[in-house]
């Protein structure tokens, strides 16, 4: 099976991260319900809105614009998105936590990996580490980040039913 091994070998690290995001939320909805795709799906669009906020914030704007360190875009994101996945999880309704059926595991699953696709290349900081294809670029980018994240919360409704 060399063509095999020779195709993955040669397979984007961000298709494999998405499919990853993909199975584990699908997995997770299946056994535990869609409260932490949920979660997830809102938290993170949110903390970037934070994060831009917070620099023109008053006490905090001063400090996180003085901050020049290699990865403090990043770690201000991961401390807002932690912080805002806490207070989801106080918020979204425990009856979130029960388990669903396949389908509306792979469209929770789904809605997460559409999710983190869009707010990737969003995240200050993270371009200079790691860089998205092209082609992931070209289908998630600008002019359609919108439609795809109506269409993620729109599957995680759905797999709320």
């Amino acid at each position: 099976m060399p063509s095999m091994e020779n195709t993955i070998m040669h397979l984007p690290i961000d298709w494999v991260i998405l499919g990853l995001v993909l199975a584990l939320g699908a997995i997770g909805a299946m056994r535990t319900g869609t409260k932490h795709t949920a979660a997830f799906a809102l938290a993170a669009p949110l903390a970037i809105v934070l994060q831009r906020m917070a620099a023109d914030a008053a006490f905090l704007g001063s400090r996180i614009n003085g901050i020049h360190a290699e990865y403090a875009g990043i770690i201000i994101y991961v401390v807002l998105f932690l912080l805002i996945i806490v207070l989801l999880y106080q918020i979204i309704p425990s009856d979130f936590s029960t388990g669903t059926y396949p389908l509306q595991g792979l469209l929770a699953g789904l809605s997460s990996a559409i999710v983190l696709s869009v707010v990737w290349p969003l995240i200050p900081g993270i371009n200079a580490y790691t860089v998205l294809s092209p082609l992931v670029l070209n289908i998630f980018g600008a002019p359609y980040r919108l439609y795809w994240l109506l269409g993620a919360y729109g599957m995680l409704a759905f797999a709320r039913r």
